[in-house]
């Protein structure tokens, strides 16, 4: 193997030039999925087959951004967590007798509360299932 296909190869835009491959995704600071989606872009069509390279890119690109999914879901999931949580203590502090000390009218806004609270986890759950 020669030294221009491991040391700035002319394919990645080599030494001499200020935006070869490594050197700007070491600037941006890139993870790996988006540092490999630069390399193959900036690459394509100069090692090999263009249409190859592109649909590499494009690889590591989708796996980025289905790490976002995860990460989505993720969150929603916790949201639900601490959600359900809340609506058990509600529905708990309705049922018990500490409701009869208050107005009826906050008694009427907490069993509001409630049932808008069940709908919302209604709407998490399907959410989540959708990812």
């Amino acid at each position: 193997m020669s030294k221009e296909q491991v040391n700035h190869p002319n394919h990645y835009g080599g030494g001499d030039n200020p935006y070869e491959a490594i050197k700007v995704i070491e600037a941006w600071e890139l993870n790996f999925c988006l540092g490999n989606t630069i390399k193959y872009i900036s690459r394509a069509g100069k090692k090999g087959s263009q249409t190859q390279d592109l649909r590499k890119a494009k690889w590591y690109l989708d796996r980025e951004i289905s790490k976002g999914k995860i990460s989505l879901e993720d969150r929603l999931q916790d949201e639900l967590s601490n959600l359900k949580k809340l609506h058990t203590k509600l529905k708990l502090f309705l049922i018990s007798d500490k409701v009869q000390e208050l107005k009826p009218k906050q008694q009427d806004l907490l069993i509001e509360q409630e049932s808008v609270m069940s709908r919302y986890i209604d709407i998490l759950e399907k959410r989540i299932k959708h990812l």
